[in-house]
C-alpha cells in the first residue's frame, strides 16, 4: 500500500500545489491593488499637504502685510497726536494772547476815558477864562 500511496502521491499533490500557487497569485493581485490604492491615497494626501502649505504661506504673507499696515497706522496716529498737541498749544497761546489783548483794550479804554475827562476839563477851563 505504501507503494500505491507513493505512486499516487505525486499525482494527487499536483492539484493542491497549483491551487496554492493560484491562491498566492490571487493574494498577490489583491495586495498589488491595495498597495496601488494606498499609493493613490498618499499622493492625494501629498497634494493636500502642498495646498495647506501654500495656504499657510499666503496667510503668513497676509499677516505680515497686516502687521506693516498696523505699524504704519500707528505711526500716522502718533503724527496726528503730535499735530493735535501742537494745535492745542497754539490754541492755548492764542487764548492767552486774546486775554492779554482784552486786558490791554480795557486799559486803553480806561486811559481814553481819563484823557477825555481831562480834555473836557481843560476845555472848560479855557472857555471860562
Amino acid at each position: 500500500m505504501d507503494v500505491v500511496r507513493q505512486s499516487e502521491g505525486p499525482h494527487q499533490a499536483a492539484p493542491p500545489r497549483w491551487a496554492q500557487i493560484n491562491e498566492i497569485q490571487g493574494a498577490t493581485d489583491d495586495s498589488t491593488k491595495v498597495i496601488a490604492t494606498i499609493a493613490s491615497t498618499i499622493g492625494q494626501m501629498n497634494a493636500l499637504a502642498t495646498s495647506i502649505a501654500s495656504a499657510v504661506e499666503e496667510q503668513g504673507t497676509a499677516t505680515a502685510e497686516i502687521a506693516r499696515n498696523v505699524q504704519e497706522a500707528a505711526r500716522g496716529t502718533a503724527e496726528v497726536s503730535l499735530n493735535i498737541t501742537g494745535v492745542t498749544r497754539a490754541a492755548q497761546d492764542s487764548s492767552g494772547a486774546s486775554v492779554s489783548i482784552l486786558e490791554q483794550a480795557g486799559d486803553v479804554r480806561t486811559r481814553a476815558e481819563r484823557l477825555r475827562q481831562e480834555i473836557s476839563g481843560f476845555l472848560s477851563t479855557i472857555r471860562a477864562a
